[in-house]
C-alpha cells in the first residue's frame, strides 16, 4: 500500500535519486511550492540506488539543475489537456527562469533523459484480461468503466463507447473494429464531461491507433496483433489526441471559468491521510502484522 514517488535531481553530471512512499498523489501540488522549498523537500527523502518498478510507481519529478528543466509525471493529477496546459503556466511562473515539462509519455520519456534502461529492468506481468466477441457485444452487462473509441475512416468518424480498459481493447487486435461499429453510435463529447478520461482513436486509413495514456508494455505485448499498425501513445488529454489525430475539436474544449474551476477543485483536495493512525488502527485487529518502515515515510513540503 502506498503511492511511490521518484525524484531525481541532475547536477554537475550526476544523478541523485530520492524516494517517497506517499508522494505519488501530491507532485502536481507538492511542485507549486516554488523551485526552493520543493528541492528542500526533496533533499529530506530517502536516496535510493534505483527507480521504484513497475506498476509501483505513480510519479517521478526529474530536476536537470544544470540546464534549469523541470519534468514530471503523476498518474493521479488530471488527464483533461486543458486543464494541464493551465496548470503548466502556472507552474512555470512559480518556477521562474525553468522550463516545464510534462512527460506525457511517462517512463518512456522519463528514461530518455535518464538513460537507466528501466524498461527493460521491468519483469512484465503476464497480461490476463482478455475479453471476448460476446463480452464485447454484451458490454453494458459485463463491463464496468466507459471508454470513448473514435474510428477514423475516409468517410469520416464512427464514435461509439465501450465499457472495457484501453488495454483489453489493444490486446483483442484488429479484429475488434468491425465489433464496434456495430456498437451504438454517439456524439463527441464535449472535453470535462466524464467521458473523455479514456479515448482510443483508430485510423483505418494511415493504419495507426491514438491512445491517451503510456500503456507500459502493452504495444509491445499486443502489437502482433495489429499487423502494419503504428501507434501514438500517451497522456496527451482527449482534446491533445484529437489535435494529433486531426480532428476538429476546438469547439469541444472547456470554457476558461471551467478550467479555471477544475484546477482549484483539485488545489483545494486536502490529503490528511496518516499512515501511523492507519497502522494503529490495523495492527488493533491484527497484533502480528508487521509494516515495511517506508510505510511511516510521510513527508512533505512546508
Amino acid at each position: 500500500m502506498g503511492h511511490s514517488a521518484n525524484y531525481i535531481i541532475r547536477e554537475h553530471n550526476k544523478q541523485t535519486i530520492y524516494y517517497n512512499h506517499w508522494g505519488g498523489v501530491d507532485i502536481a501540488k507538492d511542485m507549486l511550492k516554488g523551485e526552493k522549498e520543493f528541492l528542500k523537500y526533496v533533499s529530506s527523502c530517502t536516496v535510493k540506488d534505483q527507480l521504484v518498478s513497475f506498476p509501483w510507481l505513480e510519479g517521478i519529478v526529474i530536476i536537470d539543475i544544470d540546464v534549469r528543466k523541470l519534468y514530471f509525471w503523476e498518474i493521479e493529477f488530471t488527464d483533461t489537456a486543458s486543464v494541464m496546459e493551465y496548470y503548466i503556466s502556472q507552474l512555470a511562473n512559480i518556477w521562474a527562469g525553468w522550463e516545464v515539462i510534462q512527460l506525457k509519455n511517462e517512463m518512456y520519456d522519463a528514461d530518455k533523459i535518464l538513460q537507466l534502461n528501466y524498461f527493460q529492468q521491468q519483469e512484465m506481468m503476464i497480461f490476463d484480461e482478455h475479453i471476448s466477441e460476446q463480452d464485447i457485444i454484451n458490454d453494458e452487462e459485463v463491463g464496468f468503466v466507459d471508454t470513448l473509441v473514435i474510428i477514423q475512416e475516409s468517410t469520416g468518424l464512427y464514435v461509439t463507447k465501450l465499457m472495457f480498459l484501453l488495454d483489453q481493447i489493444i490486446h483483442y487486435g484488429e479484429a475488434i473494429i468491425p465489433l464496434l461499429k456495430n456498437k451504438p453510435p454517439i456524439e463527441l463529447p464535449r472535453e470535462g464531461d466524464g467521458l473523455d478520461s479514456r479515448l482510443i482513436v483508430i485510423d483505418v486509413v494511415n493504419k495507426r491507433i491514438l491512445v491517451d495514456d503510456s500503456l507500459f508494455g502493452d504495444w509491445e505485448d499486443a502489437s502482433a496483433l495489429w499487423p502494419d499498425y503504428s501507434i501514438i501513445r500517451g497522456r496527451y488529454g482527449y482534446i491533445g489526441i484529437l489535435r494529433k489525430a486531426g480532428i476538429m475539436c476546438e469547439h469541444l474544449k472547456m470554457t476558461e471559468e471551467e478550467i479555471k474551476k477544475s484546477f482549484s477543485s483539485f488545489m483545494s483536495h486536502n490529503d490528511d491521510f496518516d499512515p501511523t493512525v492507519f497502522a494503529a488502527a490495523i495492527r488493533a485487529q491484527h497484533e502480528d502484522i508487521r509494516f515495511n518502515p517506508d510505510f511511516f515515510d510521510r513527508k512533505m513540503p512546508d
